[in-house]
C-alpha cells in the first residue's frame, strides 16, 4: 500500500489560516459532531461506540478497498482499525464531507503508523 508523504516544499508554505481561522474551523467541526450525536450520550468522534462507527463512518467504494489493503499491509489490530475510522471521520468532518474517502483514510493511517 502506498501512503504518500507530504513534500518538504508544502511543509514550508505558510498556512492561509490564522489562529482565529483555526478556531472557527474547529468550532464548525464540533458543531457537525454535536448534530451527529444529538440523540446520543457521545459528544466526539473519538468516543464513538462500535455501533456508532458502523452508523457514521460511511466509506466511499475506493476507500473500502484502500482500508482493506492497509489493514492487511500493516497488520492492524481490531482496535487500530476502529481508531483509524474515528480519525478518518474527523478528517472528513474538517473536509465537510459526509462520506470518508481514500485521502481521509490515508491521513488517518499515517497517524496510526506513527503509533507503532
Amino acid at each position: 500500500i502506498n501512503v504518500p508523504k507530504v513534500k518538504f516544499k508544502r511543509l514550508q508554505k505558510k498556512s492561509k489560516i490564522n489562529s482565529s481561522g483555526f478556531k472557527l474551523l474547529i468550532e464548525k467541526v464540533r458543531e457537525i459532531q454535536k448534530q451527529r450525536f444529538k440523540n446520543s450520550t457521545t459528544f466526539l468522534n473519538s468516543a464513538m461506540t462500535q455501533e456508532e462507527i458502523y452508523q457514521f463512518c460511511t466509506l466511499e467504494k475506493e476507500a473500502k478497498i484502500f482500508l482493506k489493503k492497509a489493514v492487511k499491509a500493516f497488520d492492524f489490530s481490531t482496535r487500530s482499525y476502529f481508531r483509524i475510522l474515528k480519525v478518518a471521520r474527523t478528517i472528513a468532518d474538517f473536509d465537510n464531507q459526509k462520506k470518508i474517502n481514500t485521502n481521509h483514510l490515508a491521513e488517518a493511517v499515517q497517524y496510526q503508523e506513527k503509533n507503532f
